[in-house]
């Protein structure tokens, strides 16, 4: 059967497998970029995070402006559900962001800012800044909580290295614990149980015990590493066998190290993407046995590390792919209880992923004719489906185009879309195929 609709795009190839053409076993599921957020130079937007609030999950990013929060529902129509003001705007390079039992933390690294704290636990119908304070530091890079410690760490305020926070009994209202200055600078921290990671930029890594927050016990430290660059952050596996970290600088591969034994720590394995000699990872988190990784203008990167020894690439999304440019692209990410990605790109906005293999590598689709003009149609050779949706996407990450299309009455296997009302240039198609099966291809309007 043949269905209408309004829009379609040619590809590049006369016929493309189901898997995405941008990466295997991932795809793009909604973009937002507000049209509103100034630039500043050439990025509006840095960090991201998630969370979760009685089941329903939300994600928030940083601008220039101030914190963005968005629901994520299950049908993957995300919405700007609130949106707070920062204490400083405009020239903004970065702003962080944590969570804990119902409040968003909030810190931003330019000009005169503060530690905000935002009740989100009443979302998507309210939400509240509870705390906008400037009495422990002005500027801070980054944020994180140990929920199982319930601290709050505060990456390079301004005046000293790392300010840590207690949050076990008003995470509201958090209350300064310890203030660190026994290394330079901390530009990043993931802490669990008390044990602390400080990523510590040019002097490489170091291990504390914070259960005693005013005198915080060195465990390890580790410089001199090969490919060592600017140690930038780090993500500890699930089983807390292993750390991973990042290094920001351009050509420096990303490192695995055996914590098991601190006093004796090694790198054990050297990986990146691979596409660049350049290439350079920012941000990571260690989920099963993947590593998620932002990495700039080779966005989204999943490695598979169930060989520690041997990272492998599991799948790829670039978030931005014009001229690789250092300093441009994906610069966030965070992996939701429900599997879906987060990425923040610096120049197109907060993009929301699938995470699951995809099942239809024998799958083909047809597009003609070749190249298009005012129609085109996809048909899909061996299958038929009662409903597709599908998300066109520019060549620059804009959500241009999201419908599901469905009949009751008997499969369909051919769409004729009218392609008139579309810019010349080169288009991304996502189709989903009965909530489930997701693939990727890139077509071309002229």
């Amino acid at each position: 059967m043949k269905l209408s609709i309004g829009f379609l795009f040619f590809s590049v190839a006369i016929s493309t497998s189901l898997i995405s053409q941008n990466g295997d076993n991932i795809a793009l599921l909604a973009n937002w970029d507000g049209t509103d957020v100034p630039f500043n130079g050439s990025a509006k937007y840095n960090d991201v995070w998630g969370f979760e609030i009685d089941g329903q999950e939300f994600g928030c990013m940083g601008s220039t402006l101030g914190t963005h929060i968005f629901s994520l529902p299950e049908n993957n129509h995300i919405e700007e559900v609130a949106y707070v003001p920062g204490r400083f705007q405009g020239p903004v390079v970065h702003r962080d962001f944590a969570f804990f039992e119902g409040y968003l933390y909030a810190v931003c690294d330019q000009g005169s800012s503060s530690l905000q704290v935002i009740n989100v636990s009443d979302l998507p119908n309210e939400f509240s800044v509870v705390l906008d304070d400037t009495t422990n530091f002005t500027t801070a890079h980054n944020i994180t909580v140990d929920e199982s410690g319930m601290k709050l760490y505060v990456s390079g305020p301004s005046g000293s290295a790392l300010k840590v926070f207690d949050i076990s009994a008003t995470p509201e209202n958090p209350q300064l614990v310890s203030e660190f200055n026994l290394v330079e600078y901390v530009h990043d921290v993931f802490a669990k149980d008390n044990v602390a990671y400080l990523s510590a930029g040019s002097q490489g890594l170091f291990i504390y015990d914070f259960s005693d927050p005013a005198n915080p016990a060195i465990i390890s430290s580790l410089d001199g590493y090969p490919d060592e660059g600017y140690n930038h952050s780090g993500w500890l596996s699930p089983d807390g066998n292993y750390f991973a970290f990042a290094d920001e600088t351009p050509g420096k591969r990303m490192k695995i190290i055996d914590v098991r034994d601190p006093s004796d720590l090694e790198v054990i394995s050297l990986f990146n993407s691979g596409l660049n000699s350049n290439t350079m990872p920012h941000n990571l988190e260690w989920i099963g046995d993947k590593i998620y990784v932002s990495h700039y203008y080779d966005g989204l990167q999943v490695f598979d590390v169930s060989d520690v020894e041997n990272p492998v690439v599991y799948a790829h999304y670039d978030t931005y792919p014009q001229e690789d440019i250092d300093g441009r692209g994906a610069w966030g990410v965070h992996v939701m209880p429900s599997g879906r990605i987060l990425i923040s790109d610096r120049q197109s906005g907060f993009y929301l992923f699938s995470n699951q293999e995809n099942n239809a590598d024998e799958l083909e689709i047809w597009l003609y004719p070749n190249p298009a003009e005012d129609q085109m149609c996809v048909n899909l050779v061996k299958e038929s489906y009662f409903k597709v949706r599908f998300q066109i996407h520019d060549n620059k990450g804009l959500l241009v185009k999201d419908e599901t299309y469905y009949n009751g009455e008997q499969p369909i296997n051919e769409y004729l879309f009218n392609t008139k009302s579309f810019s010349a240039g080169i288009y991304n198609l996502t189709m989903v195929i009965d909530d489930n099966l997701v693939s990727k291809a890139k077509f071309l309007i002229r």
